[in-house]
């Protein structure tokens, strides 16, 4: 067990290219979206995402690897979890935001967004991870609740003016 360092990957003097691939299946098998960023290059593009990424967004490796995130915003980039996300960079740290996000057919989904930076020897930001999973239907569900509430808070109005004006009837019988 003296092998095991917390934050290293020293599996076993197993190969780099052993590890390197224990890994990489290790983030394809998540069914959480995954990608790094690379914070060195300018507008921190992606260099790595994940087969549940993939499947999230719609839109191929190919199609993902080299640009911002920004581009799953599409034209709705009025969002004030943007600037949660801008902070985040801009100071290296952590956040988690829930966003809105476009599919490549152009599908709104909700994107709840785990975003952590990864720190080189030097003590400095030169990647980001962020994890994603796919919080539509989640969204959905408060969304109903909500005007369920509303529907019934108006019925318990509506019934409660209603026992008034009767007990008011009654009173004036009595």
């Amino acid at each position: 067990m003296d092998k095991f360092i917390k934050g290293k990957f020293n599996l076993s003097g197993d190969s780099l290219s052993a590890n390197f691939k224990l890994l990489t299946q290790a983030l394809d098998a998540s069914i959480s979206g995954i990608i790094i960023t690379d914070n060195t290059q300018p507008d921190n593009p992606i260099v790595y995402c994940n087969g549940a990424f993939e499947v999230i967004s719609g839109y191929t490796r190919n199609e993902i690897i080299g640009h911002n995130c920004r581009f799953l915003q599409a034209d709705d980039r009025d969002q004030p979890e943007r600037k949660v996300l801008a902070k985040s960079v801009k100071e290296g740290s952590e956040c988690r935001v829930i966003i809105r996000n476009y599919r490549k057919n152009g599908e709104l989904f909700w994107n709840e967004l785990y975003m952590s930076p990864v720190k080189n020897d030097a003590g400095e930001v030169s990647h980001f991870i962020g994890v994603q999973n796919d919080v539509t239907d989640r969204k959905k569900v408060e969304h109903d609740l909500r005007q369920q509430k509303l529907q019934m808070e108006q019925k318990v109005a509506e019934r409660t003016a209603a026992l008034k004006d009767s007990e008011a009837f009654l009173a004036s019988i009595i």
